[in-house]
């Protein structure tokens, strides 16, 4: 018992909040924009889209300084693809609450 007690705990320990949001285009999940914090302050950004004349694959890393400017570029590209259109597909609670 003491065992499964402990690696209980390693499990909670491990937690993390959640980083990752995914934002899609209405009636067509093709296209989908990915944002995912990782290290605390980079930006992991997968994207499907389409530009009009096809359909284009972004997958990069936007590295930053600290948590703070993570987190800002984290929102910033969240209201990026609002205003695109798309809509909520998962994202963290707090983002739900504060981004309609």
């Amino acid at each position: 018992m003491k065992q499964t007690r402990l690696a209980l705990d390693s499990f909670f320990e491990s937690l993390e909040l959640q980083t990752i949001s995914c934002l899609v285009k209405p009636k067509d999940g093709r296209y989908f924009d990915i944002y995912e914090i990782r290290d605390g302050k980079n930006i992991r950004i997968q994207s499907c889209n389409n530009d009009g004349k096809k359909d284009f694959w972004i997958d990069k890393l936007e590295e930053c300084t600290d948590e703070k400017a993570g987190d800002e570029l984290y929102k910033e590209m969240i209201k990026k693809s609002m205003k695109k259109g798309f809509v909520f597909n998962y994202v963290p609670k707090i983002i739900r609450l504060n981004y309609k």
